[in-house]
């Protein structure tokens, strides 16, 4: 009798990047991108924790950035987003939403542009898990934020 395969397997990258140094944050980003801006003040910094689940075939993702905007094409996977400091705004040309700490948004797969802003002098953080659809289903609801939060949230990332 053979021995019971894992229902995972881990695998974990981590990367680290700020306007100090010369080598180039594209690598560490998780999705495939049309559009990639650091944004605010700060010296740009960005640092991405990923773990992959190869059985089904989902990530979990740690991301801590001083600020920045990416439009990110369609993937297969439907998305959890956790801030927990700072926010975010999602805009997936039909509606924008928007999370802070204590709330979450939940996406099906989507082209979409995400801003994140920190909050006040700490860098914004998050936890995102990526699921693909088939193994969620096609039942996966998007989750947003009330209305008038997003909207103001908008307006201070602007």
């Amino acid at each position: 009798m053979s021995a019971p395969r894992s229902l995972f397997e881990y695998t974990s990258f981590s990367w680290q990047q700020s306007a100090l140094h010369g080598q180039s944050y594209e690598e560490a980003l998780i999705s495939t991108v049309d559009d990639f801006r650091f944004e605010g003040d700060a010296v740009p910094e960005i640092s991405i924790q990923s773990t992959k689940l190869i059985r089904s075939k989902s990530s979990i993702h740690h991301v801590r950035s001083t600020g920045h905007m990416i439009t990110a094409q369609q993937d297969s996977s439907v998305t959890a987003m956790f801030p927990l400091q700072g926010r975010q705004i999602v805009d997936d040309g039909d509606e924008v939403s928007g999370a802070g700490l204590d709330q979450s948004l939940t996406l099906r797969p989507s082209r979409r542009s995400t801003w994140v802003k920190p909050q006040s002098t700490k860098l914004f953080e998050a936890v995102m898990l990526k699921v693909p659809e088939e193994f969620v289903g096609t039942r996966a609801l998007r989750v947003p934020a009330q209305r008038e939060r997003a909207a103001a949230m908008v307006g201070d990332c602007a």
